[in-house]
């Protein structure tokens, strides 16, 4: 991804910004109704608290690459666990709309053993979690 659409996104020019789309599959698994995933200005900020920006230009690649599960005791969410340079990351999604949109939450960098912990208590919806390339 370009950096200057994310800093485009970080100063407000653009309110926000198509981060990666959903094969069919994966769309019917996890039973939306849009294939596509956005990140607002609101959660770039959040996120830039946690991540640095070089970081959260490979999203679209760590979504793609990462393995994707629901936890049991959030519905409304799903989220993509992904390899970047040695380290793990949870990110979360948000589903509004009836499943018509699709938001980046938040983003962690996580343990191998809270990954663990995190997948025990969820339903995998896609399990083929590669390490992500750097951009």
């Amino acid at each position: 991804m370009d950096i200057s659409y994310l800093l485009d996104l970080k100063d407000g020019r653009i309110s926000e910004l198509l981060m990666c789309t959903f094969p069919p599959i994966t769309v019917s698994l996890l039973g939306l109704q849009t294939p596509y995933v956005f990140l607002k200005t609101a959660e770039l900020h959040h996120l830039l608290r946690h991540v640095d920006l070089t970081l959260v230009r490979n999203l679209p690649v760590m979504i793609s690459n990462g393995q994707i599960a629901r936890e049991h005791h959030r519905p409304k969410s799903f989220i993509a666990i992904s390899d970047h340079n040695g380290n793990s990351y949870k990110i979360a999604m948000k589903v509004a709309s009836g499943g018509h949109e699709v938001w980046v939450s938040t983003m962690h960098r996580t343990k191998p053993k809270q990954c663990a912990a995190i997948l025990k208590r969820a339903d995998i919806i896609r399990n083929n979690r590669q390490k992500a390339p750097s951009l």
